[in-house]
């Protein structure tokens, strides 16, 4: 996590319909509706922008991925991104938040580095709906305060679920250090097994791997547990007992709160919800 990147001069989203459209000190923010079928080709926007489904879906294409943006849903993208998007069928309705470089610069090296990042809808609906509902008060004061606590709380869903991804500037045995933790994450695993197989001392692994991945090993393997759970908590009937026990937790508790600080959602409400699906 590091520079954003960003252009000077006024935060604007160009395309769609918009509906209104408010300025405030740290954040613009626009609600704008796009036509069922509509497509904008290869176009990028000058400010860090996150975007909240109210209606409707959208796929959108950065960086060779697609996502898939559904009602509830987040996608937040660092300034200058070229991105392109398809809507559904029946369009799409969306708040969309453009950061001031301002505000940016205030939150530091915190935000994602050049990635885009979705937050599905599962995970975000609750703080979406908190939303919606102070974006429709008219009270522009508490407006203004409140949203802009839930932005962050937002960009704090953004930061759990910004890929784990790792830029090859360390040593080498970092890498297979990262090899040995996604194929055995689940698994019972000890710092001093890790550092034997690529011949470090434990402590200077814990020094460099914190250095470059920003978190220690063990939150990366309970970072790592946790959303493999999240995939199989909202797609297999499996109880949410043998999921933890599975996904490497030693028992149902510690599980639930890693989820919930991870993922922004306790396992049986992502349940709960997806079965509303």
């Amino acid at each position: 996590m590091a520079n954003v990147g960003r252009a000077p001069g006024p935060c604007k989203t160009p395309h769609g319909t918009v509906v209104r459209d408010v300025e405030y000190p740290a954040f613009r923010l626009t609600e704008v509706q796009y036509a069922p079928a509509e497509r904008l080709g290869a176009h990028a926007h000058d400010c860090v922008t996150v975007t909240v489904v109210l209606t409707g879906s959208f796929k959108e294409q950065a960086d060779s991925q697609t996502f898939v943006c559904r009602e509830s849903s987040v996608l937040y993208k660092p300034a200058l991104k070229v991105h392109e998007n398809q809507y559904g069928g029946e369009g799409a309705s969306c708040l969309v938040f453009a950061l001031t470089p301002s505000f940016v610069d205030l939150l530091g090296d915190d935000l994602p580095d050049d990635q885009v990042v979705h937050v599905p809808g599962a995970a975000a609906e609750v703080l979406v709906r908190q939303i919606i509902r102070e974006a429709r008060t008219g009270d522009p004061v508490a407006w203004s305060l409140a949203l802009k606590g839930l932005l962050l709380e937002l960009l704090a869903s953004v930061c759990r679920h910004a890929p784990l991804e790792y830029e090859p500037s360390g040593p080498g045995w970092l890498s297979s250090v990262l090899d040995i933790l996604q194929e055995r994450f689940r698994d019972p695993i000890r710092i001093t097994d890790i550092a034997d197989a690529v011949n470090v001392h434990p402590s200077h692994l814990a020094r460099v791997f914190r250095e470059h991945l920003g978190v220690g090993p063990s939150a990366y393997i309970r970072r790592l547990r946790a959303r493999w759970a999240e995939q199989h908590v909202a797609r297999s009937a499996r109880s949410l007992a043998q999921i933890a026990r599975e996904a490497g937790f030693a028992d149902q508790s510690h599980f639930t709160r890693v989820f919930k600080e991870e993922i922004g959602i306790t396992p049986a409400r992502l349940r709960a919800l997806k079965s509303l699906q």
